[in-house]
C-alpha cells in the first residue's frame, strides 16, 4: 500500500468562523493533514488589506493614495510623514491576537480529531512583501528594517506561548513574483542567494519552526534589480504593476539559521 500523501492548506479558507474552519479541515483531511491554520477567516480573508488599512491611523504614517482594492493597482498607498521615522516597535500587524484567538480553538480541534502530532500553522506576510504593499517599492527598501522588526517581535510573542505547537509559514508572493520572472535556468541559482537576506526567518527565536515556500528567494540581486526598476519606472512616469498570480508548488519546513500563490485582494 502506497504511502498517504499529506494535504497542506495555504491561505484563507471559505468558513462562517474560525472553530467550523478548522473542524471541517480536521475532518476531511484527517490524518493527512500536519499542520491545520485557522483559515484566516473574518477581516484576514483578504490577506493583508486589513493590516495596511489599519496603519492609516498610524502617528508616522499617512495616505499617499487612496484605494478601494479591487486589484493591486487600486491598492492604498501610505507614506512616512515628512520629519518622521517609522519603527517596529510602534507598530502592530495583529497577529499575535488573531493567534491568541484561534490558538485556544485549535487545542479543542485537535482533541476532538484525536490528532495528538498536529501543529497549528500560523502565516505571516513577509516583511518585504508588507512594505512594498503599504509604501511602494522606492519607501519599500527605506523602511523595510521597520517591517522586518515588527515581524519578527510578533513571531516571537507567538513562539513565547506556543514553543514548538506551532509552525510559521513565511507568505514571500513578490519574491517568487521575482523569481520567475527569471529565465528558467537562472531561478534556482538566483533563488539560492537569498539566504543571506532572509531578514525574518534568521531573526526569529532559534526554536521557532519556520516554513518558506519551496526555495528561498530574498536575493542581494533580487533588491537591487527591484530598485533599479523602481526608479527606472518612476523616472519614465510609469505606474507598473506586480504581476497577479504566481503558483508555489511546495513548502518545506526549516529551522531558522539564527536556530504562494499571490493572493487576491477581493479574496
Amino acid at each position: 500500500m502506497k504511502d498517504q500523501r499529506a494535504g497542506h492548506l495555504v491561505g484563507s479558507i471559505p468558513g462562517d468562523d474560525t472553530a467550523a474552519v478548522m473542524r471541517g479541515a480536521a475532518q476531511r483531511l484527517g490524518g493527512r493533514l500536519r499542520m491545520l491554520p485557522d483559515g484566516e477567516t473574518g477581516e484576514r480573508r483578504n490577506w493583508i488589506v486589513h493590516v495596511i488599512e489599519s496603519l492609516r491611523n498610524h502617528p508616522d504614517l499617512e495616505i499617499l493614495r487612496q484605494g478601494d482594492w479591487s486589484d493591486y493597482e487600486q491598492a492604498t498607498r501610505l507614506k512616512v510623514r515628512r520629519g518622521h521615522r517609522l519603527r517596529g516597535d510602534t507598530m502592530d500587524f495583529g497577529y499575535v491576537a488573531s493567534f491568541e484567538e484561534s490558538f485556544p480553538i485549535f487545542n479543542l480541534v485537535r482533541e476532538e480529531s484525536g490528532q495528538s502530532e498536529l501543529d497549528f500553522m500560523v502565516g505571516i506576510p513577509g516583511d518585504l512583501d508588507m512594505a512594498l504593499f503599504a509604501l511602494g517599492p522606492i519607501a519599500a527598501f527605506r523602511n523595510r528594517k521597520a517591517f522586518a522588526d515588527t515581524t519578527v517581535n510578533a513571531i516571537t510573542g507567538i513562539h513565547r506561548q506556543a514553543g514548538s505547537a506551532v509552525v510559521f509559514q513565511i507568505e514571500i508572493p513578490a519574491e517568487l513574483v521575482f523569481v520567475a520572472q527569471m529565465p528558467g535556468p537562472l531561478r534556482p541559482a538566483m533563488a539560492a542567494f537569498g539566504y543571506a537576506l532572509m531578514i525574518v526567518p534568521t531573526c526569529s527565536p532559534c526554536s521557532a519552526l519556520v516554513m518558506l515556500p519551496g526555495v528561498s528567494p530574498f536575493t542581494i540581486w533580487i533588491s537591487l534589480t527591484c530598485l533599479a526598476l523602481a526608479i527606472r519606472s518612476r523616472t519614465r512616469a510609469s505606474t507598473g504593476s506586480v504581476a497577479r498570480s504566481i503558483a508555489s508548488s511546495s513548502a518545506a519546513p526549516m529551522r531558522p539559521m539564527s536556530s504562494g500563490a499571490l493572493p487576491s485582494p477581493a479574496g
